[in-house]
C-alpha cells in the first residue's frame, strides 16, 4: 500500500496495468496486474483509460448522495442489545455501539455509551453539511428519532453549547438542561456562558415544557437508591420532593 499519493491515470494493458500517481512533486508509475478501482463512478471514469462508451456513459449518470454519520454520545449505558441494529423508517438506516469491542476486554467497566447512526441524505440537502447550522439540524433530527425508539431514556444537552437557539432542541426530544448554573460559570467550555435562569425558564416554557430542578439522580431511580439504608440514602431523601425532583429548603 502507496500512503501518502494521489492516482492521476490508470490505463490496462495486455499483460499488466500501468497506475500513474503523483508522491509530492515527483510523478510516478507502477505496474500491477490488477488494480480495484475503490472510488465512486465518477472519478473512475475520469482515471481508467479506455473504458467502452456505453460503460462511460452510464458511470456517468450515477449520482452519489452523503451518507452522513452523527454520534449519540450518553453519559450511561442505554442499549447494548446488538452491534448492527436496523431501523427502517427513521432518519437513519441503522446505528452502531461503538465500544462494542471494549465491552467486551476483562475488567471493561461502561460508564458511557456512543450510538454512531449512520443517516443518508437526500442530494439537494447536501448543503445542509456546510454550516453548523444545517448540521445540527440533521442531527437533532436523528436524536428525536432515537429517542422514539428508546422513548424511557433522558437526553441531556448544555443550553450553552448551543446558544442562541437551544430552545429548538426541545422540539428533538431532549429533556434535560443538565447543570446551570447562575453561580458559575461553564469550567469546561469559559468561553460559552450560561443563560440566565429566568431566560431558560421562559423559553423552555414557550415549548410547552416546564423547568424544575433535579438532583444529580433521575427520579425515576430514587426508589431503587433510597432502598439501602445509609447516609447517602437519608440525604436523597431529605433533598427530594414527592415526585423525586429537587425540593426547596426553607431557611432557618
Amino acid at each position: 500500500m502507496q500512503s501518502g499519493s494521489t492516482i492521476v491515470a490508470v490505463v490496462p494493458g495486455k499483460d499488466d496495468v500501468q497506475v500513474t500517481y503523483m508522491q509530492g512533486t515527483e510523478l510516478k508509475t507502477a505496474a500491477a496486474k490488477a488494480v480495484i478501482m475503490a472510488t465512486p463512478k465518477f472519478i473512475t471514469r475520469r482515471l481508467v483509460e479506455g473504458l467502452p462508451q456505453k460503460q462511460n456513459d452510464a458511470m456517468q449518470q450515477m449520482r452519489y448522495i452523503p451518507y452522513s454519520v452523527v454520534n449519540l454520545i450518553f453519559d450511561k449505558p442505554v442499549f447494548n442489545k446488538g452491534y448492527d441494529n436496523w431501523c427502517p423508517g427513521n432518519r437513519f438506516t441503522d446505528f452502531i455501539v461503538a465500544d462494542w469491542v471494549i465491552q467486551k476486554q476483562p475488567g471493561y467497566h461502561q460508564k458511557f455509551n456512543i450510538a454512531s447512526c449512520y443517516t443518508p441524505l437526500k442530494e439537494e440537502e447536501r448543503s445542509h453539511l456546510l454550516n453548523e447550522t444545517g448540521a445540527r439540524k440533521i442531527a437533532a433530527n436523528v436524536l428525536s428519532d432515537f429517542q422514539k425508539l428508546m422513548p424511557e431514556m433522558n437526553i441531556q444537552a448544555p443550553p450553552n453549547l448551543f446558544a442562541p437557539c437551544y430552545d429548538e432542541l426541545l422540539d428533538a426530544g431532549i429533556n434535560d438542561w443538565g447543570g446551570v448554573s447562575p453561580l458559575t460559570p461553564d469550567f469546561i467550555n469559559p468561553e460559552k456562558p450560561w443563560p440566565h435562569l429566568e431566560q431558560l425558564k421562559t423559553r423552555t416554557e414557550s415549548r410547552g415544557y416546564i423547568l424544575r430542578q433535579r438532583l444529580p439522580v433521575y427520579p425515576e431511580f430514587l426508589t431503587k437508591l433510597i432502598s439501602r439504608p445509609g447516609l447517602l440514602s437519608d440525604r436523597v431523601q431529605a433533598a427530594a420532593d414527592r415526585e423525586g425532583y429537587a425540593t426547596r429548603l426553607q431557611a432557618a
